[in-house]
């Protein structure tokens, strides 16, 4: 199929707390890529935090929108690559790019530090998930889990 080469994005967000103690957490964001691909791509999620003691644990839904550049760049398939692979010849639209649920765990270490494990399951949307390349070589389903460490500079 080829690389794609490394993308750079820059954005921003917005995040509006509700509920009683700010339970609630409702987030937009949206980023615009340099390099790699050169598309708009925009998260929303709704989510439930909870304390338990020190540990911060949050739970909800989500969903990511990317316009037809950045799908074309990661899902479509060109007729050159078509030829080189043997898929179908695909021009990918902008769209839902996927929907699911997501959840952390934050455990503070220290004053300035903490521990962060989240998983995730995302299923891809229409232009990505009809795409030939998830369909002969991928799946829909995505999961996600990982362990992160932060620590807050004293500025």
């Amino acid at each position: 199929m080829g690389n794609v080469r490394a993308a750079a994005e820059a954005g921003a967000f917005v995040e509006k707390a509700a509920g009683p103690a700010g339970s609630w957490r409702i987030r937009a964001e949206v980023r615009k890529g340099m390099g790699g691909h050169e598309g708009v791509v925009g998260d929303v999620s709704i989510s439930h935090r909870m304390r338990m003691g020190r540990t911060i644990l949050s739970v909800g839904p989500r969903t990511t929108l990317a316009t037809r550049q950045f799908m074309q760049t990661y899902f479509g398939v060109s007729a050159d690559q078509s030829r080189r692979t043997g898929l179908a010849l695909y021009s990918a639209e902008g769209g839902v790019l996927s929907y699911g649920v997501g959840g952390s765990v934050v455990r503070p270490i220290g004053k300035r530090s903490a521990m962060t494990l989240f998983a995730g399951y995302d299923r891809l949307g229409g232009p990505a998930g009809s795409s030939p390349l998830i369909e002969d070589r991928g799946q829909r389903a995505q999961f996600t889990i990982g362990l992160g460490y932060g620590f807050r500079l004293g500025l």
